[in-house]
């Protein structure tokens, strides 16, 4: 017998069971709600074969002692149920916090390492790299292959350089909406919210958006650059991004 590939089996099992830990339990939380329904229903039933023939009179402590061992599975069943929901419940948390935090961590390297580049190059240098990713961002998404998003607020065409919208990056606006949108984000934030997230942002331009949670607040407040170039037809294009990015973490700055 090989005990070697037995060994690696056992630990490769082992492996996906950790990756899988909160469908698992989950899995077993559900099997275990059904179960305990199933247990109540064989303990009543018999239980009330146990006292059919005991007087009607009988005391309920005595009902109790004549009856309560129908009941030890359903105890049991009931107990692994809430303890595989808790744990599912606590293994989610506690990735949830470790992607939190390494977003946070990320983020927080690319802030210091554009201020860096910034500090290194130059305020204008910086916006040389800046212009030239947002081309080469529009070389990648030819405007005679995509879509254009109508938002209703004029016709001039804009390039979102971070985030699709309905699969395109294109849309039809004007420079005061997107600029007048980021004052009302910062409005917002100043007066009283604290804090305010892209999708708000988007609702303001009236663009659809379906990407992450995330935003900015009092620490790191919504700025909005752009780059004005031609699309691979000839079109005016204005290339738009937010120069101050967007946190998974924005609500959380106090």
């Amino acid at each position: 017998m090989d005990f070697s590939r037995i060994k690696n089996l056992i630990a490769d099992l082992g492996k996906t069971a950790k990756k899988h830990a909160p469908e698992i339990l989950t899995g077993v939380g559900v099997v275990g709600v059904v179960s305990t329904v199933a247990l109540t229903v064989k303990a009543t039933h018999e239980a009330d074969e146990a006292l059919k023939d005991e007087p009607e009179d009988l005391e309920p402590i005595e009902k109790v002692k004549k009856v309560w061992k129908f009941y030890i599975p359903v105890a049991v069943s009931t107990s692994l149920t809430v303890a595989c929901i808790i744990a599912s419940n606590s293994v989610s948390n506690r990735r949830q916090l470790a992607l939190s935090t390494a977003c946070t961590m990320t983020e927080t390297a690319f802030r210091e390492y554009k201020e860096k580049v910034k500090e290194e190059l130059g305020q204008k240098n910086e916006k040389k790299v800046e212009d030239s990713i947002s081309k080469d961002a529009v070389m990648l998404e030819p405007l005679s292959d995509r879509a254009v998003v109508a938002t209703g607020h004029g016709n001039g065409l804009f390039f979102d350089r971070e985030y699709s919208h309905n699969g395109t990056h294109y849309f039809y606006s004007r420079r005061e909406t997107l600029e007048r949108a980021r004052n009302n984000i910062n409005r917002r934030i100043v007066q009283g919210d604290m804090y305010a997230s892209v999708e708000e942002y988007f609702d303001e331009i009236c663009l659809p958006y379906e990407g992450p949670d995330v935003g900015w607040n009092l620490n790191n407040m919504c700025e909005i650059e752009f780059t004005f170039m031609f699309a691979d037809d000839g079109t005016p294009t204005g290339v738009f991004y937010f120069s101050h990015k967007p946190t998974t973490n924005y609500r959380e700055f106090i």
